[in-house]
């Protein structure tokens, strides 16, 4: 029987500069731009993002709606998890 042991490889991002030019390109994405998601750092291994709630992100119910959850969480580990 083969066993194989994973290994996680984590790159670091060397370049401050790729990190500062992103942030303002994801920022003017028109997904980010309809849902008012703002891209406010990132790191290896981490994102912050936030959005401006407005009477567009709420469900009829009056709380804000599971979509707009979704989207913080998808981009955000999806950014944190690639960096």
């Amino acid at each position: 029987m083969l066993c194989t042991k994973r290994r996680s490889v984590r790159h670091e991002i060397t370049n401050p500069a790729h990190i500062r030019a992103l942030i303002p390109l994801l920022n003017r994405s028109p997904y980010f731009q309809l849902l008012n998601i703002k891209v406010l750092e990132l790191k290896t291994g981490s994102a912050k993002v936030a959005v401006q709630l407005d009477a567009k992100h709420w469900n009829p119910f009056g709380g804000v709606h599971g979509g707009v959850y979704a989207s913080l969480l998808e981009y955000g580990g999806l950014l944190g998890g690639v960096l």
